[in-house]
């Protein structure tokens, strides 16, 4: 059962990345941006470059291939943004923009958990750390905008998932635990394990 939820996965900082798209709605318009962005004639480029030297016509394959991917760059290129605002995949939902706005936040309070650890040590001013935080605190609040309880659980859930994943990480990478302790962890917990 689609949920139209899109793929959630871990950014450089191991924040849940939860996009949420209304997938009636927003799927042809993603497709019909992704065929219009998409490189046409690379493949054809590549085709071409390795044909033998005396192969016959390569010289006009080699210009064929290369108009057709410096046209598509260029035409693309210079439309993308235009397409992008009249199929409206530049404005982002009010459940988007909570996404968007917590995984930000849980970015920034771990960015300012490691400021704070450098102040605690006297490399930077604990008050100037602490002013920067609740100032970036304030501008990615979220208090009083509401999202499908559905929707809030799904990001709840995937970031208690990431943050085991990464407790494990952190053990594998003291020594504490070694690879086939954390292979044996996730294979019990996966859906198949318990069938």
């Amino acid at each position: 059962m689609s949920t139209g939820q899109g793929p959630v996965g871990r950014d450089d900082a191991g924040t849940a990345q939860c996009v949420a798209l209304d997938s009636a709605q927003s799927a042809p318009s993603i497709r019909l941006f992704l065929t219009w962005g998409g490189l046409r004639g690379g493949l054809s480029l590549a085709l071409v470059l390795v044909l033998p030297a005396n192969f016959p016509l390569k010289s006009e394959f080699l210009a064929i291939a290369t108009a057709v991917v410096l046209s598509s760059l260029l035409l693309n290129a210079a439309t993308t943004r235009s397409l992008m605002r009249f199929l409206k995949l530049d404005q982002l939902s009010q459940a988007e923009r909570i996404l968007y706005r917590r995984s930000l936040r849980q970015v920034v309070e771990r960015v300012f958990a490691e400021l704070r650890d450098a102040a605690d040590r006297g490399s930077l001013s604990a008050d100037l750390v602490a002013e920067l935080q609740t100032r970036s605190l304030q501008a990615l609040d979220v208090t009083g905008e509401s999202m499908p309880a559905e929707q809030a659980l799904l990001f709840d859930f995937h970031q208690l998932l990431l943050q085991e994943q990464q407790y494990y990480d952190a053990r594998l990478g003291q020594g504490i635990l070694v690879a086939h302790c954390i292979r044996n962890i996730i294979a019990l917990r996966s859906p198949s394990a318990s069938s």
